[in-house]
C-alpha cells in the first residue's frame, strides 16, 4: 500500500510540474536537432540490446525544455 500511494504522489508531483514547463525546438534555444538524434539513437541501442528497459530523457536549455 506504501509503494502504491508514493507512486500515485510521484505521479501528481510529476503531472503538475510538467504542466509548468515551457518548450521549444532546439535550435530556438541553441541546440543542434541532430546531435540530439545522437542521444535518441544511443538510448534506443541499449534498450534494443536490453542494456537497460526504458529511459525518459529531458534536455533543458536556457530556461525552456527542448522538445
Amino acid at each position: 500500500m506504501r509503494l502504491f500511494l508514493t507512486a500515485a504522489l510521484s505521479c501528481f508531483c510529476f503531472v503538475s510540474f510538467a504542466s509548468e514547463l515551457r518548450t521549444a525546438t532546439p535550435e530556438n534555444v541553441g541546440m543542434s536537432s541532430e546531435r540530439l538524434a545522437r542521444i535518441t539513437d544511443v538510448v534506443k541501442r541499449h534498450i534494443d540490446t536490453e542494456n537497460i528497459q526504458g529511459a525518459v530523457i529531458g534536455v533543458r536549455g536556457r530556461v525552456k525544455l527542448s522538445t
